[in-house]
C-alpha cells in the first residue's frame, strides 16, 4: 500500500534525477487525478497540488510538469509541451502503467481513501 500512496514554470530544465519528494508528488498527483476521473463520488480538493507541493518542497516547475505529463496520456487533451520535463514524464508514464493495471483488475477505486487522507481528493 505504501507504493500506492506514493503513486501540477515553463521552460525550466530539470537536468538531474527527481528527488524522492518530487517523484512521490508526481505519483500522488497523477494517481489522485486518475482516481477522481475514474471513480464516482469524489472530487479534487481545490489547490491541493499547490498546497501539497509546497508542503513536500516541490517546485512549481515539477508541479506543472506533472499535470502536463498526465495530460499527454489522455487522447485528444491539449497541453503545453513547454511544461514537460523528461524525468517527470517518465515517472508519470510508469505510474500510469500501474494505474491501468489497477483499473483492469478492479482495484483502482480502492486507492481513493488513501488519496483523500493525503488531501488530494474528497468525497462529494
Amino acid at each position: 500500500m505504501v507504493f500506492a500512496v506514493t503513486l501540477g514554470l515553463a521552460g525550466v530544465v530539470h537536468a538531474e534525477p527527481l528527488a524522492k519528494e518530487e517523484g512521490d508528488f508526481v505519483a500522488q498527483e497523477i494517481s489522485a487525478a486518475t482516481v477522481y476521473a475514474k471513480c464516482s463520488g469524489f472530487e479534487m480538493v481545490p489547490n491541493a497540488g499547490e498546497a501539497i507541493g509546497d508542503r513536500m518542497g516541490v517546485g512549481a516547475n515539477v508541479r506543472s510538469a506533472a499535470m502536463a505529463a498526465y495530460a499527454q496520456t489522455i487522447p485528444g487533451l491539449q497541453f503545453n509541451r513547454a511544461y514537460l520535463i523528461p524525468e517527470v514524464t517518465r515517472r508519470a508514464n510508469d505510474v500510469m502503467r500501474l494505474l491501468r493495471q489497477k483499473e483492469d483488475d478492479g482495484t483502482l477505486c480502492g486507492l481513493a481513501p488513501a488519496y483523500a487522507k493525503l488531501g488530494w481528493i474528497r468525497a462529494k
